[in-house]
């Protein structure tokens, strides 16, 4: 998420170089930039989404729980692992 944020804020400084007043008015380079950057972050939150897709289910034949299934004191007991803990799942 963080470097979805980064590149969002340059986003400024790179459209005054990939939109430049040479290619007026049509903008042909800065269109097909900003659509090859459209393209790459549709491809990698496909990607990312199986990816977390295929964790949670890894996650859950691994424990043979879903994480509603965990009580709080098992909870508490693998609390300090984060990620890790058996009961953790990621929202997709």
């Amino acid at each position: 998420m963080a470097m979805h944020v980064a590149f969002g804020n340059i986003g400024g400084a790179i459209a005054a170089y990939i939109y430049r007043s040479t290619d007026a008015p049509k903008f042909t380079s800065g269109h097909a930039i900003l659509i090859g950057f459209q393209t790459m972050s549709l491809v990698l939150s496909i990607f990312m989404t199986l990816y977390l897709r295929r964790e949670n289910s890894r996650r859950h034949v691994a424990s043979g729980k879903l994480p509603e299934e965990y009580t709080e004191t098992e909870k508490l007991a693998e609390r300090e692992r984060g990620d890790y803990a058996s009961f953790f799942r990621y929202t997709v």
